[in-house]
């Protein structure tokens, strides 16, 4: 562990609670004030660098906080002066942010990241964890203009039920570089319900979609958030028919439990994706057919018959089966 790794695992968590505790539990809710633990950041930045061949890549972080992933990228990636922006709007974080990260060679914009001008140089390299927020604590002038410019970007008509961190994640594409990877620590919720379809078809159709990892659904990795979260890491480039994505799952991001391996095809093909982050027996999956393609299984509870479908230890040693 490094000295500047100490430095910001100790600094970063008691700045964030103190800005926290003075602003209060329910305004953060409604902002969608989540902030990253430096530690998950680090771990999601190691990941991210396997994706570069240098370490001279521009960073930009559009719902900067204190600079969690900021500090994550640069104790992975290295301090060598590389070009970084960090957008924040709300003023409470955005101040102290600039205080510490004054020494450092990072431009931090108090605002909307999604009302800024698009810069002619883009970014290498997207690491957010962008505001939850509901639909419903989105301004409806607001919410239009939004869902205008996502459906001009995907192609897609895009709900008005859709969350503020799906229009992060679909427009920042515009201020990615070709080839670039973007990463975005999010809800898993987009994945199953309707107004994901136009985030999946983003991720299937518009980019080289590379990894999603799932964290387990009991670890909601924030202390006060009440939703599941997943990863999603992608490039900028049309990706082939047969790309491979890997589906990966487990508390530790950087040695998951499970991986699965889908093309973009098969993918793009799912209505609902939360169910294929699921295994049974083996910690790994390779691409190929699965029982699910055989077969459909259905519990002894859901048929009421539990007498038919389950077996005491008696009657199963009578039929030479181990329990």
């Amino acid at each position: 562990m490094s000295s500047t790794d100490l430095e910001y695992g100790k600094q970063l968590p008691e700045l964030q609670s103190q800005l926290d505790a003075a602003k209060g539990k329910q305004e953060r809710n409604v902002m969608g004030q989540f902030a990253t633990p430096y530690a998950l950041a680090k771990d999601i930045a190691k990941v991210v660098r396997t994706y570069f061949t240098s370490d001279d890549v521009s960073f930009l972080e559009p719902s900067m906080g204190i600079g969690a992933f900021y500090a994550a990228f640069i104790e992975v990636f290295g301090d060598k002066g590389q070009r970084a922006a960090g957008f924040e709007i709300d003023p409470h974080y955005a101040l102290p942010a600039k205080e510490l990260w004054k020494d450092k060679p990072v431009e931090i914009t108090i605002g909307d990241f999604l009302s800024q001008a698009v810069p002619e140089h883009k970014f290498d390299c997207i690491l957010a964890n962008p505001p939850y927020v509901r639909h419903h604590h989105i301004e409806q002038e607001r919410k239009a203009e939004l869902q205008r410019r996502a459906s001009e970007l995907t192609g897609q008509k895009v709900s008005g039920l859709t969350g503020l961190y799906c229009y992060f994640m679909i427009l920042a594409d515009n201020w990615l570089a070709e080839e670039g990877i973007s990463c975005w620590l999010i809800p898993t919720e987009f994945m199953d319900v309707n107004y994901g379809q136009a985030v999946k078809g983003y991720l299937t159709s518009r980019v080289e979609l590379l990894r999603i990892h799932r964290f387990e659904a009991s670890d909601t990795r924030f202390d006060d958030a009440l939703v599941s979260s997943c990863v999603v890491i992608f490039r900028k480039q049309k990706p082939s028919g047969n790309h491979m994505v890997e589906l990966t799952w487990g508390e530790d991001i950087t040695a998951p439990r499970h991986t699965k391996v889908m093309t973009t095809a098969s993918l793009r093909k799912e209505n609902k994706w939360t169910g294929l982050f699921a295994a049974r027996g083996s910690a790994a999956l390779a691409p190929g057919h699965t029982i699910g393609d055989f077969f459909v299984a259905r519990r002894g509870l859901v048929t009421g018959d539990n007498s038919f479908f389950i077996l005491d230890d008696e009657a199963a040693n009578l039929h030479g089966i181990n329990s």
